[in-house]
């Protein structure tokens, strides 16, 4: 009997089909059910395709004049995150570290926090990820300099081609005068983990 959601009936009988066409049933106690989780999985790890992602991050907190005038950059280490290879539908998973210089407006760590979480429930590719976090942050805010890190494994690799699952990758993305002044870009990469765990 079909439920009152159409988009997950439709994702459940594409799934059963994968599982037919893999023949994999003689190997699942229901593939009924394994179809239901495998839907909702899939709904749950891609919540964020609908979301609008500059919305979340106001409103903004403006500076005082003397905070404007005198800008201290601002770090968040090592958000977690999880997300989907867009070519293998596979996870990666790592830590992401943002800094920003502040011209006129800060933003609370809840929303950069979530912004994170959201682009990562899309599929994705590392590099779009980190540019995608700072296009999204210097849109908002106009800082005088922004700067994202994405250290991440990558389980298509750990579980397919190379088999190799003790590789890390490294993505940066530096904007403004965190793309000029070398002494910035230090603090920030003192501030980076070198590994997806820490």
């Amino acid at each position: 009997m079909p439920s009152e959601d159409p988009e997950k009936d439709r994702l459940e009988q594409l799934i059963s089909a994968l599982i037919s066409t893999l023949q994999l049933e003689p190997f699942l106690d229901s593939h009924e059910y394994t179809a239901s989780r495998v839907a909702g999985m899939y709904r749950e790890v891609f919540a964020g395709r609908d979301v609008d992602v500059a919305a979340l991050l106001h409103p903004l907190i403006l500076l005082e004049p003397h905070q404007q005038a005198n800008p201290q950059l601002v770090t968040m280490a090592t958000l977690r995150f999880h997300s989907m290879c867009q070519h293998h539908f596979l996870p990666f998973f790592g830590a992401v570290t943002i800094s920003y210089v502040p011209a006129a407006h800060v933003i609370g760590i809840g929303k950069i926090v979530t912004l994170v979480q959201m682009l990562a429930r899309r599929p994705q590719l590392q590099e779009y990820f980190a540019q995608q976090i700072a296009d999204t942050l210097e849109t908002a805010l106009s800082p005088r300099g922004l700067a994202v890190h994405v250290v991440a494994r990558h389980m298509c690799e750990a579980m397919r081609g190379t088999r190799e699952d003790s590789m890390v990758f490294h993505s940066h993305v530096y904007r403004g005068v965190l793309a000029t002044d070398a002494g910035l870009q230090q603090a920030f990469l003192r501030t980076t983990p070198t590994t997806p765990e820490g």
